[in-house]
């Protein structure tokens, strides 16, 4: 995703940091503009600290711990993110599952050294893929998983999440003009100070990080973008392999999109559907285009981009990149 904002004198915060594996950018105009941001990136860095199975004591690697032993109390935003993330789980029919954490680790994909499982061990860690056995109490404050062995990994759904609480602490300052990008997730909040819109650039999944395809303001909303293109790696053979697994082989998800692009209030919601759609692919994004809780943005193989009818008035084509066709 491509940030396409010309300086502005009247940005009164405008800074970038390193959080949650991802640079996070946060730009706010406004009275209480430096005192917002400045709260977004420590929440941000106190959440990461609370969900990352990465960070040793964290809630979610104290869950992946005591996995098929006892339950671990979480904080509220824990409690949410768990409760949500098997809700979808749940309605997508396993195709989200954060409990795929034990394939990704063995694949590594977005570690030092990624390497190409073996059917055996893929089987075996797939054995412990299941997110009904997520057990929540949500009187207790508690998660714990069935088996030993198991793990959370929320990072399918973690920068969408930080996307929320950014738009709450925007909020709570009265901030009415900015943006924030999470990793390429990206929150707009109203109009520039000179009351011209946020235009953000969509990817060219077929070039560098620079090029994009189109751009589009979505006031007041949350973007979240799949893809195999950012994260992978290849091999000896020169075989490429992304970081979206399919919970169904434990291999790369085999998609004829190339990229899915979720657009709504909820940042959650956003990072959720750009995987799962992602995985799914073209016919189930066709099924989904005009859904009224969120908009859609796919590039499928053939370069062909389908759009959400409700998106497609705001949404201008770089005229410099004439390779694909924009479904109007």
């Amino acid at each position: 995703m491509v940030l396409i904002v010309k300086p502005n004198t009247a940005v009164q915060f405008n800074s970038t940091q390193f959080l949650m594996n991802s640079f996070v950018q946060v730009s706010f105009n406004g009275k209480n503009a430096e005192k917002a941001g400045r709260e977004v990136f420590t929440e941000l860095k106190a959440f990461e600290n609370e969900i990352s199975m990465h960070i040793n004591g964290s809630l979610i690697s104290q869950i992946n711990t005591n996995a098929g032993i006892q339950p671990v109390k979480l904080n509220d935003r824990a409690l949410y993110i768990v409760s949500q993330s098997k809700k979808y789980s749940q309605l997508s029919n396993g195709l989200f599952d954060i409990t795929i954490a034990p394939v990704v680790t063995e694949w590594g994909i977005t570690s030092e050294n990624p390497k190409v499982p073996s059917k055996e061990k893929l089987n075996e860690l797939l054995a412990l893929v299941d997110y009904h056995d997520i057990i929540i109490d949500e009187a207790n404050k508690t998660a714990m998983l069935a088996r030993k062995g198991q793990s959370i990994d929320l990072g399918a759904v973690a920068k969408g999440y930080a996307c929320d609480i950014v738009r709450e602490i925007a909020q709570k300052h009265k901030i009415t003009s900015g943006f924030v990008s999470v990793g390429g997730n990206t929150v707009i909040i109203g109009k520039k100070p000179d009351g011209s819109d946020y235009n953000i650039g969509l990817r060219d999944p077929n070039g560098d990080e620079t090029q994009y395809i189109l751009s589009l303001n979505f006031p007041d909303r949350t973007m979240a973008t799949s893809g195999a293109y950012e994260r992978f790696f290849i091999d000896e053979n020169g075989n490429r392999y992304h970081h979206i697994i399919d919970p169904r082989t434990g291999y790369p998800a085999e998609s004829d999109l190339l990229s899915v692009s979720v657009i709504s209030k909820s940042g959650i919601l956003t990072d959720i559907l750009s995987t799962t759609f992602f995985i799914e692919g073209l016919e189930e994004v066709k099924k989904n285009l005009n859904n009224p809780d969120y908009d859609i943005i796919a590039v499928d193989k053939q370069n062909n981009v389908y759009m959400s009818e409700n998106i497609k008035a705001y949404v201008k084509q770089n005229n410099s990149i004439t390779s694909y066709n924009l479904l109007f």
